[in-house]
């Protein structure tokens, strides 16, 4: 009976690491298994500083990772407390770091999530609307970025720029050359 106990704390405690470390039977070998995020602190719009949770009610999030999150829509508007679930084609990747100062003014480290999808294309017409997507989400980031400096919005300019974005594969040249000179505000978002 001693025996049994011990297989079954071992296959739950197996199966909650495994979980908490990556997803099977997926196409993007970078996502960990990390469905659920419980905001801290909203940074920006669709951005903040996120616990990982492991419960649907996200109880146990005091106790895990701390992260800073992308929203998977730049349109998403985020807020302190809110539980935000991971769309169910998509999945959580470390992308990175994010620094910044606590109250006491303490550098801290995080790391960076982004939502990717779990599975490659399956065709053209999928393709085609992911790219739209992506495209959206730019536009959507363009304006928003436009709103956050009080600086006049240029609808037309944020359409270029969403499109070429992706079009040239974030070359702020091609950019420039297609949708004239970045705004000051906006030459940080391309490499």
């Amino acid at each position: 009976m001693k025996n049994i106990i011990y297989i079954v704390c071992f296959l739950l405690t197996s199966c909650s690491i495994t979980d908490s470390l990556t997803e099977v039977n997926i196409d993007n070998k970078d996502c960990i298994g990390v469905r659920r995020f419980k905001v801290l602190q909203a940074i920006y719009h669709n951005t903040g500083l996120a616990y990982e949770c492991f419960t649907p009610d996200c109880s146990d999030y005091y106790h895990n990772n701390l992260d800073f999150v992308l929203a998977d829509k730049i349109g998403d508007d985020w807020y302190d407390g809110m539980i935000y679930e991971v769309p169910n084609d998509k999945c959580a990747v470390r992308k990175g770091v994010y620094k910044y100062k606590n109250k006491e003014g303490t550098m801290k480290t995080v790391s960076q999530i982004i939502f990717e999808y779990k599975n490659d294309y399956k065709s053209e017409e999928e393709h085609q609307n992911r790219i739209y997507e992506a495209k959206e989400n730019i536009y959507s980031l363009c304006l928003l970025t436009f709103e956050d400096e009080k600086v006049k919005i240029d609808e037309n300019y944020c359409e270029c720029y969403g499109s070429s974005y992706i079009d040239n594969n974030g070359d702020a040249k091609a950019i420039q050359k297609e949708c004239g000179k970045l705004p000051k505000i906006l030459s940080h978002l391309v490499n």
